[in-house]
This record gives structure tokens, sequence and C-alpha cells, in this order.
């Protein structure tokens, strides 16, 4: 992997490609190469190839929905978390062992625990943040969820970061669905009844000084919507979010500032 550093740039220029990933603030330069599209997509030596491809762009769907359920969280994350995930997902095909190649069903709901914990920070981790106990329930049933975190007290259980006046403490509900091949359409997608009604549920506490800590929070969440069948994964996410204090008393939240966590998943 090549880097620039006097000369910034994006996209194509000739052989090569310049583009920026997140984790760093360089700029990536790789060159172009490899076979045509054509050949990848009609060659009968790149068929193997395609299956796998096929595959790949299963596993992306999934991430992709997952991504989706953390909601407001995924404004914190300070690192690539789609490649990270992506790669955890490839064993989630592997617990299909009947399944053709090219074929093999995506279920989530076959090792749910596998994101459990999943951190969407490197650097000052929500764990870090907030090492206090946090007891939590999450109902696959109900698809509902009840946080419960006992009091913070700056220095004690809870570090935040200094220059951060305000926070508050928020929990994602999601329903993620399990991606399968359709014959039907010759293509994975999610079930028929995953649309675009299933939006994540986010519940947030009241913002707190961040040098006083808080009182014991809780947060309940559940959602109405139901699923057709069981090819479903109820994800439960929290995070710590950083506000500052406006002139008319209002905290206004701080985009891309604070850390978070898939807490659960059922």
């Amino acid at each position: 992997m090549a880097f620039l550093r006097d000369i910034t740039f994006t996209g194509k220029l000739g052989h090569l490609t310049a583009y920026k990933m997140k984790g760093t603030d360089k700029i990536i330069l790789r060159r172009n190469g490899g076979p045509s599209k054509d050949t990848i997509n009609n060659s009968p030596g790149y068929a193997l190839n395609r299956l796998h491809r096929q595959e790949f762009g299963a596993g992306v769907m999934l991430g992709k929905n997952i991504r989706f359920m953390l909601g407001a969280l995924r404004s914190v994350a300070n690192y690539n978390i789609t490649a990270k995930i992506n790669s955890l997902l490839k064993h989630v095909k592997l617990k299909d062992t009947e399944g053709a190649l090219g074929k093999r069903a995506f279920r989530l709901t076959s090792m749910p625990t596998l994101l459990q914990g999943f951190p969407l920070n490197k650097r000052s981790t929500f764990d870090t943040m907030l090492f206090t106990a946090i007891t939590w329930s999450l109902s696959r049933e109900t698809r509902s969820a009840r946080v419960e975190i006992s009091e913070l007290i700056r220095g004690l259980n809870f570090s935040p970061p200094h220059q951060h006046p305000y926070f508050c403490i928020t929990a994602v509900l999601g329903i993620v669905p399990d991606i399968l091949y359709q014959e039907s359409k010759a293509a994975y997608a999610p079930p028929d009844w995953f649309d675009g009604m299933y939006a994540p549920v986010q519940v947030s506490s009241p913002w707190y000084p961040a040098q006083n800590g808080a009182p014991p929070i809780t947060l309940d969440l559940s959602t109405d919507l139901v699923p057709a069948d069981e090819s479903y994964t109820v994800m439960l996410s929290i995070g710590v979010r950083f506000g500052l204090l406006l002139e008319d008393n209002k905290v206004q939240l701080l985009d891309h500032m604070g850390s978070a966590k898939i807490l659960a998943l059922k």
C-alpha cells in the first residue's frame, strides 16, 4: 500500500487510483490492474470467482444492515468498522453446511453472539470511558430492551475527555434480517417483509455535566414492528455522546464525538 504525501488528489489518474479511508488521514494510492470487468463476469475461467464474489456481496449486504441498525451511534466510530464487521461475517456463511457455494445463507441468527461487545472505537473505547456495571435485558420475542447504568462518578467509574462539557448515554435497538439466496430473484436479498419501515429505535438520557457524572440511568426501548418470520436478530447498542452548552442553555450535540459498542444480540 502506497501513500501520497506532497501531492494530494483523489480519484483515478491513468492506471492509478487515490482514495481516503477512515482510520487514517493519509491518501492511499493503488495501481489499477487485473482482468477486465467483462472477463470476470463472463469468462468460464472465472466461474468460481463469481460464486465467491456473490457470497461476498451477501456479506456486505448483511454488514450494511448491521451498521444501519446502529442508528446515530455510527457517527462516533473512529475507524473503518465496515471492513472489520464484513471480515467477521465470513464466519456466518460457514454455519451453512448444506448450501452450495455461491448460495450459502448469511444467517446472523445462527451465531448472534459473534458481534456482542463489538467496539466502534479503537481510541477511547466505551469500556474505558465507562468502567462500571451495566445491566441489560433484551427480548427477541417482544423486540424490546432495557439498559441500567449505575451512578457515574468522574474519576471513579467515568473518564470522559476533558474538553467535552456535557454528555448523554444513548441506546439503540434494531432488527437485523438474515440474508438468503432467493432462487426466484437469482440473487441474495433480505426477507420480503424487511422494508423501509424497519428503522432503529433510539433512546437517550438527559444531558449531564461531564464534570459531575450522572445519577443511575435506565433506558427502555421497544418497537411495534413484527417480522413475518423468525429470520431476524435483535441488536442492542450503547454509546456515550458529548455536547456543548449554548447561550440559550440548550445543549448542542458534537458530531463524531463519543464512543459506543454493540452491547447484545438475540
